[in-house]
């Protein structure tokens, strides 16, 4: 089988995630793809605002209708890096194919470590374009990577928590499912529409 592995934190999971997973699915293709949250933000600036127990429902719960979307838990007590994660999934997949799916702006403006590593246990690494990120890849990831063009998705989850502290609905910009969650578990300082109209 081909497997796609879409890495992040999910804080939270939205649309644009789960269009580039479909997108890659499509276009590769692809047998299924793996959401893997990751369990650790050292590689991150600041740790991710809902609790990880939170981010997975909302993950299930937003993939819950695709067949080929599954989750993948080989990250949530691994190190957030994607050059520990890969061998963990050639161990536990020993006989499909692996390709890793990134955002462009994961790669331009993110530290990634160790990228030979991880160029090297992949069978592909998919890199979708993101609105705003015209800048061109490095060379010496440029030549290992396959592009994959999609529509402008300007969805992102800072906007989202952001639009949920102030208030502001997330409907439509993340499943319902999740929409709902986050009101109901007070996820990122959401208010029910009956308490923002007091």
């Amino acid at each position: 089988m081909k497997l796609g592995i879409l890495g992040g934190t999910f804080d939270p999971i939205h649309f644009a995630h789960l269009y580039v997973a479909e997108a890659a699915r499509t276009a590769v293709p692809l047998d299924c793809v793996l959401f893997t949250p990751t369990g650790s933000y050292r590689h991150r600036s600041e740790e991710p605002e809902a609790p990880m127990a939170a981010r997975v429902e909302m993950l299930t719960l937003a993939i819950a209708s695709n067949p080929a979307f599954r989750i993948e838990d080989a990250d949530l007590t691994g190190t957030g890096y994607t050059a520990d994660l890969i061998p963990r999934l050639r161990a536990k997949y020993p006989h499909d194919e692996l390709y890793f799916i990134a955002g462009a702006d994961s790669l331009a403006s993110s530290p990634w470590r160790r990228l030979d590593e991880v160029f090297a246990a992949l069978d592909g690494f998919v890199v979708a374009t993101r609105a705003g990120i015209d800048a061109p890849l490095p060379p010496e990831i440029e030549s290992h990577v396959s592009r994959l063009e999609i529509p402008q998705l300007f969805t992102s989850a800072s906007r989202i928590r952001a639009l949920a502290r102030e208030g502001h609905p997330t409907r439509y910009l993340v499943p319902d499912e999740v929409a709902a969650y986050i009101v109901a578990h007070r996820l990122y300082g959401a208010r029910s529409g009956a308490e923002r109209v007091r």
